[in-house]
């Protein structure tokens, strides 16, 4: 809950300095290709995912990434489905890899013997996420069957 007041609390001052806008601008103009800016963000979040928990993560950088999302003319639905994938993937990576411990802790066995079989599953979830990323209908197909 400590981390989750303090990413609260940046998130308001970076609002409310105008932060986020700022960066949206700096960004959209510095990467003139769209889908640079596509993977300048997936990178990042997947740093930011494996050193930082999704709630606090989720709090501090969506406020900025958003209108970076807005000025490309992505989708809400398809950029918070991105956003989750990489902080999902970031759970599962070094350093923190705070779900690789919770399984090893379960399965009871070590970190050591888990990372080598572990890569190739992060392999498909990086594929995974690029289709994510670069193919919208892949994540909007049933949000635009259900709600037309």
């Amino acid at each position: 809950m400590l981390t989750v007041c303090t990413a609260s609390t940046l998130s308001w001052v970076l609002a409310s300095e105008q932060i986020p806008v700022k960066m949206a601008a700096y960004i959209v103009n510095t990467f003139q290709h769209r889908l640079l800016i596509i993977l300048a963000i997936n990178l990042m979040l997947l740093m930011v995912g494996a050193f930082l928990d999704c709630t606090p993560a989720i709090i501090i950088f969506v406020p900025i990434l958003t209108p970076i999302a807005a000025k490309l003319g992505m989708d809400p639905i398809h950029f918070g489905v991105m956003v989750v994938i990489n902080l999902a993937i970031g759970l599962a990576t070094p350093p923190v890899e705070v779900c690789t411990f919770a399984a090893c802790s379960v399965g009871q066995t070590t970190i050591s013997a888990v990372t080598k079989p572990l890569l190739i599953f992060l392999a498909g979830m990086i594929v995974i996420l690029l289709l994510i990323a670069y193919v919208p209908p892949v994540t909007l197909f049933v949000p635009k069957l259900v709600m037309g």
